[in-house]
């Protein structure tokens, strides 16, 4: 029984480390692909490189909310709000799986070598 704590604290801290780093590459990643949509083109008025960046729904709703005001067109304003909008997001959760993943795998194959 020792033994299968230890492994599971490990196992626990491993996995941490692992989703704290995924994390927080995947939010410099979203940081970096804001920063350069408003450089090439929101602050331009390149719709093409917002479509490139694949970011038109949120630039088009960033842009419609009418708390924002019409000369709050800021860029840390514009990438704090992208942000926000990626903590919500699908992906984020989908990194949780960092959790899920080898758990259920240790789990089967325990499963299937003790009672098969």
């Amino acid at each position: 029984m020792a033994a299968l704590a230890r492994l599971i604290l490990i196992l626990f801290v491993v996995l941490t480390v692992i989703y704290v780093s995924l994390s927080l590459y995947s939010r410099s990643k979203r940081r970096a692909r804001l920063e350069r949509t408003w450089d090439n083109g929101v602050a331009t008025g390149d719709n093409d490189a917002i479509a490139a960046e694949g970011l038109e729904d949120f630039v088009t709703e960033y842009f419609a909310d009418p708390s924002r005001g019409a000369n709050a067109i800021d860029r840390e304003g514009f990438i704090k709000a992208g942000l926000a909008d990626y903590d919500d997001s699908l992906r984020r959760k989908l990194i949780l799986g960092v959790y899920v993943v080898p758990i259920l795998l240790i789990g089967t194959i325990i499963y299937f070598t003790n009672f098969n």
